[in-house]
């Protein structure tokens, strides 16, 4: 499977105080209460890069952009501004809203951008669904677009010190292709198919903040998961009703990662100035599509009596069916060597909290 689908802390003076008393976390608070995870190496960094005070989130209305947005209020942020093509309110408390067109770089929501410390994108039409010539066209162009149209507004800011200090740009893991043998890390080529021509591109409009001497994160997406959308948000319902099972084979790799270790990865990212290139978000044990489905159905209660055949899918989905019928092992190595803690590492023990949320 394929994944597709920013906070500061509080000031520098109370962290470095709850660093020495041994308290400072970072943690995204659900209807369960407060995840936290206890500061390593990679925290340790970003103290002394400094706290954000303003963030701007483009797509922050999406699935991933709600946790991330309540990362960053639950981490003290001063101002967490969403760009929304509808305008729409957030739902996360806190959080204001801003109307944007990605094709007018005259609209009011240029000069939000304005003095923001970063800038995160999270930009991109839903993968999953028939890749006709039309839909992969939107596909490309919701990505590509919006991030080229966030750098050329950022190269607006006459005043080169109230441009952001960082922009973190959301890709994906299927950036090195399909693979059922190889494991992938950071320095794996790029694949050769469709998603991977897309991530090169939808790279290359990122790093073009470069340029503009602003520190540049790439995000590798993996399969996203938890409450309130994403792959579960498809899946939740119908493995609650015992009508769920294995798409495919299942011996097709799935490189996941929880949407609360997501959030915490796009706030590091954020903060943390030693970080810059690219990055692949995924937990650092990845499982086949079976083990997903049997860890959800096991959390559940319910059995996993229906597997959704191979035929099936790509009847449905056409050329579109190989976000869920293929996939490749993506491992971590950069956020690791970082010091990066994830809550969650394990594919059943992920699906229990998750469901337990």
């Amino acid at each position: 499977m394929i994944g597709f689908v920013v906070g500061g802390i509080r000031s520098g003076r109370g962290v470095r105080s709850e660093l020495n008393e041994g308290r400072a976390f970072f943690g995204v608070r659900t209807g369960s209460g407060m995840e936290a995870r206890r500061c390593g190496r990679a925290q340790l960094t970003m103290v002394t890069a400094g706290g954000l005070s303003k963030v701007v989130v483009a797509g922050g209305s999406g699935f991933l952009g709600k946790y991330i947005t309540r990362q960053l209020v639950n981490d003290g942020c001063d101002e967490v501004v969403v760009l929304s093509r509808s305008g729409k309110s957030s739902e996360v408390k806190a959080v204001t809203s801003e109307a944007w067109d990605p094709k007018d770089l005259t609209g009011s929501w240029v000069s939000v951008l304005n003095g923001a410390d970063a800038v995160i994108n999270l930009c991109g039409e839903l993968i999953i669904q028939p890749w006709t010539a039309a839909a992969k066209e939107k596909i490309t162009k919701s990505r590509l677009e919006s991030t080229r149209s966030l750098v050329q507004a950022m190269s607006q800011i006459d005043v080169v010190e109230n441009r952001p200090r960082v922009f973190v740009s959301a890709s994906a893991v299927g950036f090195y292709g399909i693979s059922d043998t190889e494991e992938f890390s950071e320095s794996s080529p790029a694949g050769k198919d469709f998603l991977a021509d897309l991530c090169v591109k939808w790279e290359a409009e990122a790093q073009k903040a470069n340029e503009l001497a602003i520190r540049t994160v790439i995000m590798r997406n993996g399969i996203i998961l938890g409450r309130g959308g994403g792959a579960l948000g498809v899946m939740l319902p119908v493995f609650s009703f015992a009508l769920g099972g294995t798409l495919g084979a299942g011996s097709q790799w799935v490189s996941w990662v929880t949407a609360t270790d997501a959030a915490a990865a796009y706030v590091n990212a954020a903060e943390s100035s030693a970080m810059v290139g690219a990055y692949n978000l995924t937990a650092p044990q990845p499982c086949s599509s079976k083990q997903m489905s049997d860890s959800l159905a096991a959390a559940l209660g319910r059995p996993a009596l229906f597997p959704a055949p191979a035929f099936a899918i790509k009847a449905v989905l056409g050329e579109g069916s190989t976000a869920l019928l293929d996939g490749q092992k993506v491992l971590p190595d950069r956020l690791l060597a970082d010091g990066f803690e994830f809550t969650s590492t394990n594919i059943a023990d992920a699906m229990k909290t998750i469901v337990k949320a």
